[in-house]
């Protein structure tokens, strides 16, 4: 939190271009497809999720500094959040649209803002509680045991407030964030990550196996233009968001040129949240599948060009130097 406070407002800003400007941009061309407008407004917010790990890895392996590097990071942060507010509206709203029996206006649009929020509270609030059962005394092993158990207590209460509205979407993610961000905010608690790591691995395994299993390969063929076209305007509409952000608060040239490179990898929440589409909607809409499929294949696309885009940015940017590589 500390190191968010430097230039906050120019983050928040450039996010909000960037992962709005791939929500409503993607979101068109899919409509342009015959996609309902819901559906293809719903696979937009989706498109606006950046997979964080390609990038903070380059980073991270390269030992990368400098203001871009920070700005990098910083919008990577609240890309996520912001983009699985508009997925968790648009997924209760295609919801909405798909039940003709709702069509109350505060259930389909603000009921999802505000439950949502009421989870990152949530959420925060446990941070706040594990920050006060964790004592250094603690084994490594009790540690790991009340991070998980807490975590999904958290995941669990999701469950229950989803109960008040079928068509309502809640993100167990957003709350899980900010159980993360308070608990090392208060106490600077940096070995609990690699614990959870390590812990979650296998997790993380049988997660993109499921997905796989999920993966359609014959309606690859139905959807071979239209995956072309997300894979492509993805890019494009992130790219040009990060710039007319950039522009708007007057950033430094680099981050104007090459912030877009490393938003461009895209897989894990990515997938999680077709996952989701397809878990909530499958049983009463194909496009459910289509989502899917649309997702996963171009994920691992992303996947295969998104680290290279996040080096290179870096290296241009100037956070990445002959020095780094050699160290």
């Amino acid at each position: 939190i500390a190191s968010l406070k430097k230039g906050l407002g120019k983050i928040v800003v450039i996010t909000l271009f960037e992962t709005i400007f791939a929500t409503v941009g993607v979101g068109l061309l899919m409509w342009a497809f015959n996609l309902p407008i819901y559906i293809a407004l719903l696979l937009g917010s989706i498109a606006a999720t950046t997979s964080s790990v390609s990038t903070m890895m380059t980073i991270k392996q390269y030992r990368c500094t400098g203001e871009f590097v920070e700005t990098t990071l910083k919008v990577i942060a609240f890309d996520n959040i912001i983009s699985l507010i508009l997925f968790s509206l648009m997924l209760s709203i295609s919801k909405a649209n798909l039940d003709s029996s709702s069509n109350n206006v505060f259930l389909t649009i603000f009921l999802p803002i505000l439950l949502n929020i009421l989870i990152i509270l949530i959420g925060g609030f446990f941070g706040f509680i594990l920050s006060k059962i964790i004592t250094p005394n603690r084994t490594k092993d009790n540690r790991l045991i009340l991070t998980v158990a807490m975590n999904l207590f958290l995941v669990g209460i999701c469950g229950l407030l989803s109960l008040i509205d079928k068509n309502v979407s809640l993100s167990p993610l957003l709350g899980s964030m900010a159980f993360g961000v308070i608990y090392v905010n208060l106490t600077k608690d940096s070995k609990i990550v690699s614990q959870l790591s390590d812990f979650g691995a296998p997790i993380t395994l049988l997660f993109f196996v499921r997905s796989g299993m999920s993966f359609n390969l014959p309606s690859l063929l139905n959807i071979g233009l239209i995956g072309l076209v997300y894979l492509v305007s993805r890019v494009v509409f992130k790219y040009l968001g990060s710039i007319i952000g950039a522009l708007v608060t007057k950033s430094n040239k680099n981050v104007i040129k090459y912030l877009g490179m490393p938003l461009i990898p895209q897989a894990g929440v990515s997938i999680g949240l077709a996952s989701l589409v397809a878990t909530s909607l499958g049983e009463i809409t194909p496009y459910a599948d289509t989502i899917q499929s649309i997702i996963i294949a171009t994920g691992i696309i992303y996947e295969f060009i998104g680290p290279a885009f996040a080096k290179l940015s870096l290296k241009l940017a100037g956070g990445l130097t002959e020095e780094n590589i050699k160290k």
